[in-house]
């Protein structure tokens, strides 16, 4: 909450040290799981004049309404009204501030921090419509019509809304038309803004279609073999399937890293969406064609790797003509591989990571915040430990892909196994082959 802090400081109504000693205090505050607004902790330790963060918060309330969609276009005068009928307040994050299904009472306008606007599923899923910034507000459309939340809104981190009361909101319409005018048109945007969902929900889900009728074309094996090691990777790969967590296999050059990614899919409750891979090392889009490996860690690599699992905006490079959907999208409620994460650009690691976090990422060119429940599987032959501390991979993303951890062992270590997989070989292969079994005898 360092706003507040920048508008004491530049009208000279509070020193840097007092400042810095707020913020520490209330640092260790939070550490011991309790929130106390930098304001309540200037004024009860720093001596700053209630008077003083009274102006600092006005003038900061006022310069964020004035650049909001709803109050923009609006006199000085008109917003100065609006502000000083609204009732400030600081939520810690994870505060639930609507919920769907109530009766409307406010709207509620962030002043700083981001609230996250969503729905709960039955079966206990919650999908985010959207994450809201300073500027930005919610809870007007129930207020005009008299139906209950359609949503449930809470804070993300620290946030701070001016809230306008139902009698008070319906007085400022009544009252103001220029605030009743920029409602109207604050309507016909979302209304347009719908409109465009629907066209790209429905490209969505022609490619949606596509894709799983492909899917149901590819064949992964089964993993082979009946040695304690393999034994205990089936056993890691049940625990996998069970849950959601993302997943990493590890494994030599050559070993079953993909199929074991597709056990885990095939006996997930996911089994019946789409199972799709991405090989950092070797990505193909649409215009660049496969990107050499020479190039690993230029922006043209990122930008393909983005394009690829992120999807991409017409017009956001050179050869994108079309809007192009990423496999995060088509697997929406699906299995993601990445196969080599360890050769993911530092950008695409923490844009990936990002999405682990929160279930959401933009497209490249995008900035809209797009929602996906797909897991994510890692494979790599690296040793990312070790990449981590030479600074070459992201450490937020290696926790985040342990939530399931496997060790492929090469097949050299499993010598009891070499008839089975003979055996297997001599087998009629399906179209395109079994991926990932051949030439694994070679390097036996």
């Amino acid at each position: 909450m360092k706003e507040i802090g920048k508008y004491l400081l530049e009208n000279k109504l509070c020193d840097e040290s007092s400042l810095h000693a707020a913020l520490e205090q209330q640092l260790k505050l939070k550490e011991k799981g309790i929130f106390k607004p930098l304001g309540s902790i200037l004024t009860e330790s720093m001596g700053v004049d209630k008077k003083d963060l009274s102006q600092a918060l006005f003038q900061m309330h006022f310069d964020i309404v004035s650049q909001s969609t709803l109050f923009k276009d609006l006199s000085a005068e008109s917003i100065k009204q609006a502000i000083s009928l609204a009732e400030p307040q600081i939520y810690p994050e994870d505060s639930l501030i609507i919920r769907e299904g109530d009766q409307p009472e406010s709207f509620y306008l962030v002043i700083s921090g981001k609230v996250k606007v969503f729905v709960n599923f039955p079966e206990g899923d919650e999908k985010i419509l959207g994450k809201l910034v300073p500027g930005e507000g919610f809870g007007e459309a129930p207020l005009l019509t008299g139906e209950p939340y359609s949503a449930s809104a809470k804070t993300i981190t620290p946030t701070s809304l001016l809230i306008f009361r139902k009698k008070v909101f319906l007085s400022l319409i009544e009252n103001q038309a220029d605030i009743a005018l920029a409602i109207i048109k604050g309507f016909a945007s979302r209304l347009n803004q719908k409109d465009v969902e629907i066209v790209r929900a429905d490209a969505n889900e022609k490619a949606y279609q596509q894709f799983i009728s492909q899917e149901k074309e590819l064949s992964l094996p089964d993993l082979i073999g009946q040695t304690r090691t393999i034994n205990n990777i089936r056993k890691k790969i049940h625990e996998a399937a069970e849950n959601e967590f993302p997943a990493l296999v590890q494994g030599d050059p050559g070993t079953e890293k993909l199929i074991v990614a597709g056990t885990i899919h095939k006996n997930s409750n996911r089994s019946a969406a789409p199972f799709l891979s991405m090989d950092a090392e070797n990505v193909v889009v649409e215009g660049y064609g496969a990107i050499p490996e020479e190039d690993s860690g230029t922006l043209q690599l990122e930008i393909a790797q983005s394009s690829v699992l992120f999807g991409y905006e017409r017009g956001a490079f050179a050869v994108s003509r079309t809007t192009g959907l990423g496999l995060l999208q088509i697997c929406r409620t699906g299995t993601v591989v990445i196969e080599n994460v360890d050769k993911l650009t530092p950008g695409v690691q923490q844009k990936l990571s990002d999405y682990l976090l929160h279930g959401t990422f933009e497209t490249v060119g995008g900035q809209r915040p797009i929602v996906s429940s797909a897991r994510v599987i890692a494979t790599t032959s690296k040793d990312l430990g070790l990449l981590v501390d030479e600074g070459f991979f992201d450490e937020e993303l290696l926790k985040l892909l342990q939530g399931n951890e496997m060790n492929v062992p090469p097949i050299k270590k499993r010598k009891s196994d070499l008839r089975l997989l003979v055996d297997f070989q001599k087998r009629p292969a399906p179209a395109g082959g079994f991926p990932h079994y051949h030439g694994m005898l070679q390097n036996a």
